[in-house]
């Protein structure tokens, strides 16, 4: 299984977000993360994507994170509407992405004591959230910060000109 590592010492940078919704017959079109990563959240599916030679489906209330410096599509048609929200953000530290059992990498977390020292998370590319309301809610706050604040900027410009 592949896990993308995160290092906690400073904070995660948000970068853009929202809600995307299509219908039937909808693919993801062909894009490059150019060192940010995504999360996606599916609220309505299936959602067919593809990045590098693996082919991931995801339904609702799961979860895939999309490395940065890859490319990514949908190789396959909704078929029926989908929902989901997409979130972009940048690490402050390199991260890796491991390929490791979720035994080994248990075993791996507890043996290695220099790990807690880096407060350093390990998440699967994909999972199925166990509290989907509380996530759901959670990515609505971000979305809020982040509209009110483009709001303030964007009227302290205008009361500025």
């Amino acid at each position: 299984m592949l896990f993308s590592t995160f290092t906690m010492e400073k904070t995660l940078l948000y970068y853009k977000g929202g809600e995307f919704l299509a219908h039937k017959g909808w693919h993801h079109r062909r894009m490059y993360h150019k060192g940010d990563y995504e999360l996606i959240l599916c609220i309505k599916g299936p959602i067919y994507l593809q990045i590098g030679d693996m082919r991931y489906t995801l339904n609702a209330h799961e979860v895939l994170i999309i490395p940065p410096f890859t490319t990514f599509y949908g190789y396959n048609d909704s078929p029926g509407d989908v929902d989901f929200y997409w979130v972009h953000f940048f690490s402050q530290h390199k991260e890796d992405t491991i390929e490791i059992n979720e035994d080994d990498l248990t075993d791996r977390v507890k043996s290695d004591k220099s790990n807690n020292k880096k407060r350093q998370i390990f998440l699967p590319r994909t999972f199925k959230l166990a509290d989907y309301e509380e996530a759901t809610i959670l990515i609505h706050q971000i979305l809020s910060i982040h509209n009110e604040l483009s709001f303030i900027e964007e009227r302290d410009y205008l009361v500025s000109v």
